[in-house]
C-alpha cells in the first residue's frame, strides 16, 4: 500500500516533519506524501528518497549506488536545496545537518552541477559520490551557475569527491563544483567518451589548474579515442596542472592524455608515491609531436619512472590495459578499493 492510501501513516509523518521543521514554508512534505508511483522499489524512487532525506534527522550516511538507473528527482532536489539554504531558528533541528557521506546515482541525467553545489553546501558533508553527473539535467534543464550565482558559503571541510560515469560533464562544470569545495582533498573522476565527444576530447585542465593544487589523490580517467596528447597544447597544460599539485601522492591517468614518459616524469610533483597508467596497450598511436604512444617500449619507459631523478618519493608504477581488465570482477574491486582507501590496491 502506498503512502497515498495509508492515511494514518501520512498523518503521522506530516506531524513528525511539521514538529521537526516548524519554519518550513514551502510545502515539500505534502507533495511527497501525495506521490503514488507504481514503480517504487524500496527507497530508490524520488518520493521515497525525499522522505528519507527529510525525516531522518540523525542521518550521517546514505548510499544509493547504480543498482537502478534513476532515483533522484524534483522532490529530492527540493529537500536538499532547502536544507542547504535554510537558516534554522534557535533550537530547531537542521535538515541533513549531520549528513557526512552521500552516494547517489542517476544514469538518466538527473543530477546536474547545480545539485552538486547544493549538496556541497550541507554543513557536514565530507564524502560525496555521484553517478551520471551532467552539466545540465535532462529532466530539469538549467544553465550552469555563473560565479556570481555560486553560494556565498562554500564547503570548508576536507572533501573526498567521486564522480563516476560522467559522460556529459565539461571543464566548466567541474570548475563550478571544485570552486564550491576549496579544501577538496581527493578527486575520483571517471568521464568516459560519449557520442558527443568521441573525437573532441574534453579537457578538465582549467578546473584542475584553478582548484586542484591541494589534491592528494587524483583519478583522471577519460577513455577517449582521441586523447589530449593529440590536441595541440592541451597535454602540456595538463602536465603543468599536475606539476602544481605539491601534495599529490596517488595519480591515475589515461595514457592518451600525455606524450612521452619522459615528459610526464619531468612534470610530476616530487611528492608522488603511486602512479597508475590506464590505456589501450594494443594500439600504437602517435601524439602531436609524432612520438609513439602505447608500444611495449613505451611501457618500459613508464615503468622506468620509478628511477626518475626528480621523483624521489615514487615507489610504484603500474600500467593497465583497459581492454584486458575492464568489466572483470577484479578490476571492479580494484576501483572500489581506490575509492575507499584513496590509494592503489596492493596489485593491479
Amino acid at each position: 500500500m502506498g503512502l497515498k492510501n495509508n492515511r494514518k501513516t501520512r498523518a503521522r509523518l506530516h506531524r513528525q516533519l511539521a514538529r521537526l521543521y516548524p519554519s518550513l514554508r514551502i510545502n515539500i512534505i505534502l507533495r511527497v506524501l501525495e506521490i503514488e508511483r507504481s514503480t517504487i522499489l524500496g527507497f530508490r524512487a524520488d518520493a521515497q528518497l525525499a522522505m528519507v532525506l527529510a525525516a531522518c534527522t540523525g542521518l550521517e550516511k546514505l548510499e544509493l549506488p547504480d543498482t537502478v538507473t534513476e532515483n533522484y528527482g524534483p522532490l529530492s532536489r527540493k529537500v536538499i536545496r532547502w536544507a542547504a539554504r535554510s537558516s534554522p531558528k534557535d533550537g530547531e533541528v537542521r535538515m541533513l545537518g549531520k549528513l557526512k557521506h552521500l552516494e547517489l546515482a542517476d544514469m538518466c541525467g538527473g543530477i546536474d552541477v547545480s545539485d552538486v553545489i547544493d549538496m556541497l553546501s550541507l554543513p557536514n558533508i565530507k564524502d560525496l559520490r555521484l553517478w551520471g553527473l551532467v552539466d545540465q539535467s535532462t529532466r530539469n534543464p538549467r544553465r550552469l551557475p555563473s560565479p556570481e550565482d555560486m553560494p556565498m558559503v562554500t564547503n570548508q571541510n576536507l572533501v573526498d569527491l567521486t564522480l563516476r560515469h560522467c559522460r556529459h560533464l565539461t571543464d566548466e562544470g567541474l570548475t563550478r563544483i571544485l570552486a564550491a569545495c576549496p579544501r577538496i582533498r581527493t578527486l575520483f573522476l571517471h568521464a568516459p567518451m560519449s557520442s558527443r565527444n568521441e573525437h573532441q576530447p574534453i579537457s578538465f585542465t582549467s578546473a584542475l589548474t584553478k582548484y586542484g593544487k591541494n589534491l592528494e589523490f587524483l583519478w583522471l580517467e577519460t577513455q577517449r579515442k582521441t586523447g589530449l596528447a593529440k590536441v595541440p597544447g592541451e597535454s602540456r597544460r595538463l602536465l603543468r596542472a599536475l606539476n602544481s599539485m605539491r601534495d599529490l601522492r596517488t595519480l591515475v591517468l589515461w595514457r592518451g592524455d600525455f606524450g612521452s614518459a619522459e615528459a610526464l616524469g619531468s612534470a610530476l610533483p616530487s611528492s608522488l608515491r603511486e602512479l597508475l597508467i590506464i590505456g589501450h596497450n594494443d594500439e600504437i598511436e602517435t601524439d602531436e609531436d609524432g612520438e609513439v604512444v602505447g608500444s611495449s617500449q613505451d611501457r618500459i619507459s613508464l615503468f622506468g619512472l620509478v628511477d626518475h631523478p626528480s621523483l624521489v618519493n615514487l615507489e610504484r608504477v603500474e600500467v593497465v590495459d583497459i581492454n584486458a581488465w575492464e568489466g572483470r570482477p577484479y578490476w571492479r574491486k580494484a576501483i572500489e578499493y581506490c575509492i575507499e582507501a584513496r590509494q592503489l590496491p596492493p596489485s593491479c
